[in-house]
């Protein structure tokens, strides 16, 4: 009699199929992750619900004809925002050069700054500019259309102290004492 185990038993790890079966999982698994990673890198970041935003956004809410007038000047400005944002852009871009540079050169940094603000307030004043144009082509009830949109796409832009701010409301159909 032998002391030896016969080879078609197993000795308590895995067999060769087993370890094979869980390579091919692992490499599945793998393969998968590898694909959710690339698409997300191919496809951008999910906007979902989004949609456009600002006045061209609320003309999608208007009749058709009304809705393509205001597409039709938005598109008409567009250039211009474009130019305007690049400038801002290439400011900050610039700004950050000089704050990272050797020997820190605080003159420097500060006119670098100041190109920042202004080339924000050039594009500022054009959508001011541009929604004031706008908003006297609507027709009153189009602008309390607008008024409650705006309150419901940036509603954080209403709010005072990290909370919902009702116009000095305490609650709704109350005045704050």
């Amino acid at each position: 009699m032998s002391d030896t185990v016969p080879q078609s038993e197993e000795t308590g790890g895995w067999s060769k199929r087993k370890l094979r079966t869980a390579l091919l999982c692992s490499l599945a698994v793998n393969l998968l992750g590898v694909g959710l990673i690339a698409g997300a890198i191919i496809a951008g970041p999910h906007h979902g619900g989004r949609g456009e935003f600002g006045l061209k956004g609320f003309s999608h809410t208007l009749p058709k004809d009304r809705g393509d007038v205001l597409r039709q000047s938005f598109e008409q400005q567009r250039p211009k925002f474009r130019e305007l944002r690049e400038a801002a852009r290439t400011a900050r871009r610039e700004a950050t050069g000089v704050l990272v540079a050797e020997p820190y050169d605080k003159a420097k940094l500060s006119a670098s700054i100041a190109k920042i603000d202004e080339a924000e307030s050039k594009l500022r004043v054009l959508v001011s500019d541009y929604f004031i144009d706008t908003a006297e082509k609507l027709t009153p009830e189009e602008r309390a259309q607008l008024a409650e949109w705006w309150k419901k796409r940036q509603p954080r832009l209403f709010w005072r102290g990290g909370k919902p701010d009702h116009g000095g409301e305490t609650e709704p159909g109350t005045k704050a004492k």
